[in-house]
């Protein structure tokens, strides 16, 4: 039988992998890009470079059940959320197959979170 770690774990570094997967899906905007160039978005985009340098370090966290790991955990979901809502309406992807693995790594994060307060044998790692 495989063990709850395992699937938590399992599940942490597909989401992972899914980030180096969504990159290149993202459709370039012409218009972004010569709004980005003229410096529009530079805070946006520094706030956006700190919060995926903390998730990559958070992605260690959890994965080696650091309990300041879930703390994070929430922090950069709750972060990530309301960046997103701060997004140029240009900017959202138009691309369906980027649309569905984007929700689908949401999803993915939903049910990490989920197991970081409620899976017995993992909640225990992180208190």
């Amino acid at each position: 039988m495989i063990k709850i770690e395992t699937i938590f774990r399992g599940t942490l570094l597909f989401s992972l992998a899914g980030l180096f997967v969504l990159i290149p899906l993202v459709p370039v905007d012409p218009q972004l890009e010569a709004e980005i160039n003229a410096g529009y978005y530079n805070t946006f985009y520094f706030i956006s470079l700190v919060l995926t340098f903390l998730a990559l370090f958070n992605t260690y966290q959890l994965y080696t059940f650091k309990p300041s790991g879930r703390k994070v955990f929430v922090f950069l979901f709750i972060t990530s959320f309301i960046t997103s809502i701060y997004l140029p309406q240009h900017y959202v992807p138009y691309s369906s197959l980027y649309l569905a693995l984007y929700y689908s790594f949401g999803i993915l994060g939903g049910f990490l979170l989920a197991m970081t307060f409620f899976a017995e044998g993992i909640k225990e790692k992180f208190d």
